[in-house]
């Protein structure tokens, strides 16, 4: 998936995240996600360690065309910098917000479960951006609703870090406990699985769930 948005629209994330935080002249921000395995996520918490293997493998995919872009941006003389997945192991944050990005670029919504929705994947998905001073036509921000507030992924939290939030936003996302959440997993699950091992509340969100994609390759097979 990809999409462009103006980088000004990302004004609204967290100070010190935004676009134009990094690069002042900024103008487009480039916003792509590329899809981990299903069934790595619907495994868990068994599948521990294939899911890390599958969001590795997605990582490795999404680092390249980013960086790959931002290249082709410097060669045709704009300025240009790539934002790969990674985030500070306490707030569960990236240098750019990269769900903010997603959202200005019209992939998506920000979820209860402060994750990205996707139309076709739900949360199912690592996010990469470019932030670059090219002036790219803006993709039209989605204006399906993706998230119910249907509240499976509060009760499938098991440190209770997503809260019913009353401050709920689906362009800005909400306030959950981000330091229980990573206390859970850098301390917790990391000493034995490794990085970013939980997983469970992409598992219980029901938006993009396995059956459209199985369905999807099912035909193409036909």
């Amino acid at each position: 998936m990809v999409g462009f948005g103006p980088a000004e629209a990302m004004d609204e994330a967290p100070a010190g995240h935004r676009a134009r935080d990094f690069l002042p002249s900024a103008k487009t921000v480039f916003s792509t996600a590329a899809r981990i395995n299903y069934s790595a996520v619907d495994g868990l918490p068994l599948t521990r360690r294939e899911y890390i293997n599958a969001n590795d493998s997605s990582r490795a995919l999404l680092n390249g065309v980013i960086c790959g872009i931002s290249r082709y941006l410097e060669e045709e003389g704009y300025s240009a910098i790539p934002f790969l997945q990674g985030t500070d192991r306490k707030v569960l944050m990236g240098d750019l917000s990269l769900k903010h990005a997603a959202v200005v670029a019209g992939l998506g919504e920000f979820g209860l479960n402060n994750l990205l929705l996707t139309p076709r994947f739900g949360p199912r998905v690592l996010l990469g951006a470019v932030v670059t001073d090219a002036l790219i036509v803006p993709d039209p921000p989605l204006r399906e609703q993706l998230c119910d507030l249907c509240g499976a992924c509060l009760k499938a939290c098991p440190v209770g870090a997503i809260k019913e939030l009353k401050d709920f936003d689906r362009k800005k996302g909400g306030a959950m406990d981000k330091y229980k959440c990573s206390h859970y997993i850098n301390e917790i699950l990391e000493p034995e699985y490794g990085h970013h091992s939980c997983g469970l509340c992409i598992k219980a969100c029901h938006v993009g769930k396995v059956e459209k994609v199985q369905k999807s390759i099912q035909a193409k097979l036909k």
